[in-house]
């Protein structure tokens, strides 16, 4: 640059779009309009999955179901209840299968009709059910209270 020539100044832009300065170019103004379209298409886009996901989430019961009844947990066999005992513990058909000498096969079988009989759909409600149940206390022997 000579001593007499001016220095190219750019005014720049802000862009609240991408959080910067823009220089002002065809380019950059069209990257601006392009983000401010898109930011306000992300924001559309926001409340209407907020609005959507309001409409399809279930409301809270207003308080929690019962446990099943004793006469539901007096349908268990004896061996349901000696299996159920490991299952709220947590431990896996293979695991119960040795604990209590059996197929792990039959341990699979007990667990799907304890499933069942209790209306769960999964070990973790099955155990919820138990500790409902028993009083909040644990199952030993696999008996209830």
């Amino acid at each position: 640059m000579g001593s007499h020539e001016q220095p190219e100044v750019y005014v720049r832009t802000p862009c609240p779009a991408c959080g910067g300065m823009l220089l002002p170019t065809p380019l950059a103004e069209a990257l601006a309009s392009a983000l401010g379209i898109a930011d306000a298409g992300l924001a559309a886009l926001r409340a209407v999955v907020t609005e959507v996901s309001r409409s399809q989430v279930a409301p809270a019961p207003e308080q929690e179901p019962p446990p099943p009844s004793d006469e539901v947990f007096d349908q268990l066999t004896a061996a349901e209840r000696r299996v159920l005992v490991p299952l709220v513990q947590g431990l896996s058909n293979r695991d119960i299968s040795v604990r209590l000498g059996v197929s792990e096969r039959t341990v699979k079988n007990h667990v799907r009709s304890i499933f069942l009989k209790l209306g769960a759909s999964s070990r973790t409600e099955v155990a919820h059910l138990t500790y409902l149940a028993v009083g909040h206390g644990p199952v030993p022997d696999g008996r209830h209270r």
